[in-house]
């Protein structure tokens, strides 16, 4: 690994951490995540005894646990990597990574899409165009992360940083606001502004490449968009009758089973949880599904 591939990494670990412990909402669990779906070990090989949290069978155990228990940000955080997963094996960039501008194509189904409010699908596009404009017009002359208007601010000392931060916070909170996201997934999209700002403060002039590496407005991106797929598969699913859970239809395609489980397994949550990823949109979904129930009604009878 030369140099400047270890300056790059070393911020990425500085940002994100090695692994991340998320409590429960009652306080009583707590979840070891790691940060990059690169970091996840597909088999024992590879990882020491102490870092089992990189292991996928004790992921996908917590993420039945988190959604079992209502933790939907522990539950967030896991879909998303394991969503990651998926694409990395196909040969795109890491968890949350600063890495390639990929993962700002927006890839929804239309069915997917006709479960949603319109102003997601907006906001997605603003924060997506947003995020190309600050970060991602063009790649840095160094390598290892792309450049946009943004990292022009960030080369002026102080003045810089205290500009892209309040530019970044309008965005962030009317986006947040638009899709009814909960508190901590503004803490999400917040967290690596906060470095950013932080890194060109410390090295006034010479924090815009710290601050492009960061790419604080990508990886909000990010977020919002892992965030909105999670609903977009939530919003099809059905009540069960028998215990008022729901249950969800497609979140095996995403979340894979365990490796000695060989039947497949049925993943169900409260009403309360999905009350906490819905926000107020909740009622445009139940709105949208009444007016199918009816026109489906009609239809039959004509």
């Amino acid at each position: 690994m030369g140099f400047r591939a270890w300056i790059f990494r070393l911020i990425d670990r500085w940002v994100d951490g090695k692994v991340n412990n998320l409590k429960s909402n009652d306080g009583k669990r707590r979840y070891a995540i790691p940060p990059h779906a690169t970091d996840i070990c597909t088999s024992k090989q590879g990882r020491s005894e102490k870092e089992e949290y990189r292991d996928i069978d004790y992921l996908v155990k917590s993420a039945r646990e988190a959604m079992a228990h209502g933790d939907s940000r522990a539950f967030y955080r896991i879909f998303s990597l394991m969503s990651d997963l998926k694409m990395t094996n196909k040969g795109i960039g890491g968890c949350f990574s600063s890495d390639g501008v990929r993962h700002l194509d927006y890839q929804y189904s239309r069915k997917e899409l006709a479960k949603l409010v319109q102003s997601d699908k907006t906001s997605m596009r603003n924060i997506q165009n947003y995020a190309w404009i600050m970060e991602g017009i063009m790649p840095s002359p160094t390598g290892g992360f792309r450049v946009g208007t943004g990292t022009l601010f960030a080369s002026v000392p102080y003045l810089g940083a205290v500009l892209i931060i309040l530019m970044n916070s309008i965005v962030y909170i009317r986006v947040a606001s638009q899709i009814s996201a909960p508190r901590w997934l503004l803490c999400e999209i917040f967290w690596p502004l906060l470095w950013a700002a932080l890194g060109s403060f410390q090295i006034p002039g010479g924090g815009a490449a710290m601050a492009g590496r960061i790419s604080p407005s990508r990886r909000a991106a990010k977020k919002v968009k892992e965030y909105l797929k999670l609903r977009a598969i939530l919003s099809m699913d059905t009540r069960d009758p028998d215990d008022d859970l729901w249950k969800s239809k497609s979140l095996n395609s995403i979340i894979p089973g365990l490796s000695d489980q060989t039947t497949k397994y049925t993943w169900k949550y409260s009403e309360e949880f999905r009350k906490e990823l819905f926000g107020q949109d909740l009622r445009f979904l139940y709105q949208s599904e009444i007016r199918n129930r009816v026109r489906k009604g009609i239809e039959d009878v004509v």
